[in-house]
């Protein structure tokens, strides 16, 4: 038999969504390396004897490639980005959407990469060079089902000095951030958005609310291909400047000092 029979197979199992998860572990068989593979379907399996209560502890594998675990470590990200906001100075914040290029599979993780160093190149206009002392970068991938192509796009919070009405006015100069990220990317017409919140609920909502898509939701050809664009990547958020550092009660006051080119960007899916 193979490596699937160690999982629980029976109607009361079937109830609780185990047919999915199985399913799951079939798609991204031969897309990971076996022994992560492997942790991940001892976790899956634990989980189906756990909720058929034939054990009362299961192994946990940790894997973003995992459906039962992943959205555990989404959550404990979206905890550690809260708590990080909320332990700095400024509460200020822009949320910026910048739009990539509809890509086929063979094209996407060029893609990732190419908006990740045109979000570097654009935060080096002065009104963000001026006004922005941190950031935080979700990198998302939407799966267009009708062209079979991906579309890669950032969510970014930034971190902005309560002065920054002084070096940028976002109903003049919103136009001139979307020709630049254009210009960046050597594209046109590509969607950018940018607004101002103060309020830290709504900048979770917005940082959450394209992660609302289960795991377990994910069509099989989206799931392969990101898999495949992600692999070798090492977290979902990358942070810049005062947020990619432990918060000190003179953080803020160093955060003055940085430039958007040394921030600590670690390039993450």
């Amino acid at each position: 038999m193979g490596k699937r029979t160690r999982m629980k197979n029976n109607s009361e199992v079937m109830e609780i969504g185990a047919e999915k998860l199985i399913k799951i572990a079939e798609n991204i068989e031969g897309e990971i390396p076996e022994k992560l593979y492997e942790r991940i379907l001892t976790c899956i399996n634990d989980e189906i004897l756990k909720r058929n209560g034939e054990i009362e502890r299961k192994f946990n594998c940790n894997s973003r490639y995992c459906p039962i675990c992943s959205d555990k470590l989404k959550i404990r990200e979206r905890k550690k980005i809260r708590k990080k906001l909320e332990s700095v100075k400024e509460k200020d914040y822009l949320l910026m959407t910048l739009d990539g290029n509809n890509v086929t599979e063979d094209k996407l993780k060029h893609e990732i990469e190419d908006n990740n160093r045109a979000f570097i190149s654009l935060m080096r206009l002065d009104l963000f060079k001026r006004t922005v002392t941190g950031y935080i970068k979700a990198v998302e991938i939407t799966y267009i089902n009708e062209k079979s192509t991906y579309l890669p796009h950032l969510h970014i919070i930034l971190l902005v000095k309560s002065s920054y009405r002084k070096y940028m006015k976002l109903n003049t100069d919103k136009e001139k951030i979307k020709e630049q990220w254009n210009k960046h990317k050597k594209s046109h017409d590509l969607f950018m958005d940018i607004q101002s919140v103060r309020d830290i609920d709504k900048v979770m909502s917005y940082l959450t609310v394209s992660q609302k898509k289960r795991y377990t939701e994910i069509g099989q050809e989206e799931l392969k291909g990101i898999i495949r664009a992600i692999r070798n990547k090492k977290r979902l958020y990358s942070y810049g400047g005062i947020l990619s550092k432990k918060v000190t009660k003179n953080a803020t006051k160093q955060s003055n000092h940085l430039r958007l080119q040394a921030f600590d960007n670690k390039e993450i899916i």
